[in-house]
């Protein structure tokens, strides 16, 4: 059968009596793999299974948002013929972490964020069914966290050095990041049975809890002073804010969606979901929340010649010049089999 565990779609094998007695992955090296159908084995031939082999070509794109429209073109950043989603830029804005499978399996890349330069690849999971991505930068842009490989820990880009971090999390966290100051790490834990927001002084063996219901996905404020986050994707679309010296949560700005904002110096930049889509689509209006004041504004208006489908991942530079996104652009499948498991 085929299943998604782990994040990517691949063929699995089990006992009969459905309880994954004798679990197994098959061909590793198929890509995503969907409905399988099998030839049983005779007496001179091996067992065959005939499967969907889906091909996508998934890019990471940018817009620079300071440059007057109509001149204002989206700039395609990546092009493998693989699937690149996830983007991080860097706190300076000069390079780009992102996850791809181009090295086989799911691995963490680094770039020029003008797409300019060669990628690097960081680390890689030798899991074929697991996803791995970068979830934040360090404050001085030289080491990256990675969930979920290397939990609660830090990879410096120059020698790859894993730093592991001591956080008082219950059951071991999630995906963390580090202040702007980088005092102090933020991660998620469970709290009440539903995912919740942490922070931990360096230094210190307990964290204290930040928001009061959930969070799914956080930044804090280039001053140091409020938390932004949504919450988990099955709650309303919105993003939340709370002062980090303590006082109540509030529904700053309808129809933002998790994975699909980011923080600037100066605001919140996102993609409009306020129509509560579920689907992940071009065309797309990107809006603009200012630190300190009332609304949105309108900043960009990604288009697109028919239904593109947006992929996890949505940064913004500190300076709020770029965005970046990324979206499937070719999508097939093939036929094939595997032969004797």
């Amino acid at each position: 059968y085929s299943s998604g565990r782990g994040g990517r779609f691949q063929l699995w094998e089990t006992g009969i009596d459905g309880l994954d007695s004798g679990l197994k992955l098959l061909g590793d090296h198929v890509g995503v793999a969907m409905h399988p159908a099998v030839r049983p084995g005779q007496p001179s031939a091996e067992p065959e299974v005939a499967f969907e082999h889906l091909i996508r070509h998934d890019h990471i794109w940018r817009l620079d948002l300071k440059n007057p429209e109509p001149a204002r073109r989206p700039e395609q950043v990546t092009r493998s013929t693989w699937s690149d989603h996830t983007p991080v830029v860097s706190p300076d804005g000069t390079m780009l972490a992102f996850s791809s499978d181009q090295s086989g399996t799911s691995g963490v890349w680094v770039a020029p964020s003008d797409g300019k330069g060669i990628p690097q690849l960081l680390t890689r999971t030798e899991r074929p069914h697991r996803n791995v991505w970068a979830s934040s930068w360090s404050p001085d842009g030289k080491s990256l966290s990675v969930f979920p490989m290397e939990r609660n820990s830090e990879i410096r880009l120059d020698d790859r050095h894993v730093t592991q971090l001591s956080l008082d999390a219950p059951d071991g966290g999630t995906e963390h990041f580090r202040s702007r100051d980088g005092r102090s790490v933020f991660f998620f834990a469970p709290a009440d049975g539903k995912p919740n927001l942490w922070v931990q002084a360096e230094g210190s063996q307990r964290a204290r809890r930040i928001t009061p219901d959930r969070a799914s996905a956080a930044a804090e404020s280039f001053d140091g002073k409020t938390v932004y986050y949504t919450k988990h994707p099955d709650y309303p679309y919105g993003l939340w804010s709370i002062p980090l010296g303590g006082g109540p949560e509030k529904l700053v700005v309808p129809g933002v969606r998790t994975s699909s904002w980011s923080a600037s110096r100066e605001g919140i930049y996102f993609l409009d979901f306020s129509d509560g889509s579920r689907n992940r689509y071009l065309p797309r209006d990107v809006l603009f929340h200012g630190f300190g004041t009332v609304g949105t504004q309108k900043v960009a208006h990604l288009e697109s010649a028919g239904a593109v489908n947006l992929l996890p991942g949505f940064s913004v530079s500190a300076d709020g010049r770029w965005i970046y996104w990324s979206q499937r652009d070719y999508l097939n499948s093939d036929i094939s089999a595997l032969t004797g498991w």
